[in-house]
This record gives C-alpha cells, structure tokens and sequence, in this order.
C-alpha cells in the first residue's frame, strides 16, 4: 500500500492539496485509491470470495453430475449467501470512491447489518440466472446444427446479466427501494449508459475468461486478486453514472451537514453542576410573616409560554431514496 503510494507520488511532501483539487481520472484515480485502500480492499474481497464459495461448489456439483437440483440449490442457496459480502465490498469501494475517511471494519460491519435481509431476494434471482446460464455453456453439445447461434445468445444473455447485476449491487448497498424498483433502475442505466455499460462487463469478461483460460494455476492468484479487483474497476466505470443519476455525493454530504449542524445546536451540560436547592421547608414554617388573607385569586404566571396549536405536525424531510451515510 505505501509502495503504491510512495511509486505514484501521493505522500511526498509539498505544499499539500488544495480544497478544491480536482479529482484524478483514469488509471491515476484507480492508483490513488489503490494505495489508499488496497488492505481494505483485500479483506472485503476475501469475505466476498468466501461467501461465494457454497455457490461455487454447488455449481460445480451440478456441472459434474448432470442434475438441475444442483443448479437451483446453487441460485437459492449459493446466490442468497454469497449477495450480502458482496454488497458489503461494494460498499467500501463506493466509500473509498467518494473519499470517504472511517475505519473498515466499523463501517462493513454496519452496512453489512444493515444490508443483508434486503440482499437475500436479489442474491437468489441473480443466482439463478447465472447458474442456470453456465450450467447451460458447460452442457451445449458440439454436434448441435444450432451450436453458434446458442453460444451467440448465451453470451449475450450473460453479458445482460452480469451488466444488470453490477448496477443492483450499488443500489443495494445505498438505497433502500424494493427490488422491483430496483431492478428497472438498472434496466434504464444498462441502456442509458450503454458505453460505460460495455467498458464494466468487457472487464469481468476479460478477469474471468483469463481465470477460465489457465486454470488451476490462476486458484493460486484468486485469493489475493478474488473479487475486489475487477469489482473496483467495474465501479469505477459505473460510478459516474450512479452519482449522477441517485445524487449520491451531494445527497451525503447534506445529510452529514445537517447531522453535524444538530448535534452543534445542541444544548451542552453546564460544567460546574448547579447546587443543589435548599430543601423546601414545612408546610407552616416559614421565615416570612404570613401576608394578609385575600379573596382575590393569584396573578397569572407572566413567563408561561403559549402551547403550540395540536394541529401543527413537524415538517417531514428527508427523501425514501436517499443515499444512506
């Protein structure tokens, strides 16, 4: 990580970098946050690589045996299993994308608490879709007449699933919608984005058609490259677009501006504490002399403040749609 860091030049010392240094782009964007965040990267990728195992070994128990229970048990089980660390990683790269400080661990922990009910649906019908397609690609047989056609269609099928299913795992990790809502948003920014659509599954193509292509030497190298390198690419494509269409940078940092302006309007506790009143004395004993007895009734208390009217609600703020901190 500081070799990284020292290579590119973002630690040397110098003057420092102004508040409105613009961003890198590119490969010095992807390099900066590199040298940045690569342990944190490595952990969620490794948490994510292990909760894809049981799809991995399903999948494979079915490609080997010839039976479709496997497939299904792989969507169901693997895809529901495997969905939760996967947006746990999505969301420290988003995080790390958008400069956000904090400390891994703490902020995983709470997305992946927060997130995980919601991932269990998408993880299944993602599962499903992908499982059954490769069940089918490991299954065509060469003497089909169609054979060319099939792999056309499949490879584009898989091509639509992999490209759709990288726009429900940011969603996943920064809104809370239904997964219907959710998966026409990353129908619209599948076709409105179709380039950068493109750029993000040519990736994931190109990573995992080189594992495929030497394998098993390349399980030597997944543990250390698993998920979060051509995740962290692929957002890196997709992010602009995703900040464009939800506001989420905008949206964060209002949310964070209000935050902390309600926690400065707090009142602070007094330092000293007030002493203690003096106990109140007995009914009947008092150091004043009685005043004289009176049938008029006590003034009104001049400082009492008027109740506010009971049909006034608070106003709502705040958006269902908004990005979560």
């Amino acid at each position: 990580m500081s070799l990284l860091s020292n290579l590119f030049g973002y630690n040397r010392p110098g003057p420092g970098v102004r508040p409105d240094e613009p961003r890198k782009k590119g490969a010095a964007r992807w390099f900066e946050i590199l040298g940045r965040d690569l342990g944190s990267f490595f952990k969620a990728g490794l948490l994510a690589l292990l909760g894809f195992l049981p799809f991995m070994l399903l999948l494979s128990l079915a490609i080997a045996s010839h039976a479709v229970i496997f497939v299904i048990a792989a969507g169901v089980v693997g895809g529901a299993l495997a969905m939760p660390q996967i947006v746990g990683m999505a969301d420290t790269l988003l995080r790390s994308l958008r400069d956000e400080p904090g400390f891994w661990w703490v902020t995983y922990r709470r997305a992946w608490k927060r997130n995980w009910k919601g991932c269990l649906v998408p993880g299944m019908v993602c599962g499903l879709v992908i499982a059954g397609q490769l069940f089918t690609l490991f299954h065509l047989r060469p003497d089909n007449d169609n054979l060319l056609m099939l792999v056309v269609m499949l490879i584009l099928g898989m091509a639509l699933s992999v490209g759709l299913t990288f726009y429900i795992v940011p969603q996943l990790a920064l809104l809370d919608l239904p997964f219907l809502q959710i998966l026409k948003n990353s129908v619209l920014l599948f076709l409105g984005y179709l380039p950068r659509t493109a750029g993000a599954v040519a990736v994931q193509v190109v990573y995992w058609g080189a594992y495929l292509l030497f394998y098993p030497l390349t399980t030597l190298v997944l543990p250390f490259t698993n998920f979060w390198l051509p995740m962290s690419l692929t957002l890196m494509i997709l992010y602009i677009p995703l900040d464009k269409s939800f506001h989420i940078e905008e949206t964060i940092c209002k949310m964070r501006a209000e935050d902390l302006a309600a926690r400065s309007d707090a009142p602070a506790e007094a330092w000293p504490p007030a002493p203690a009143a003096d106990p109140l004395p007995d009914a009947g004993q008092t150091d004043e002399p009685a005043g004289p007895e009176t049938d008029e009734p006590a003034p009104a208390e001049a400082d009492k403040t008027p109740e506010a009217p009971a049909d006034e609600a608070p106003e709502a703020s705040g958006d269902e749609t908004a990005p979560r901190a």
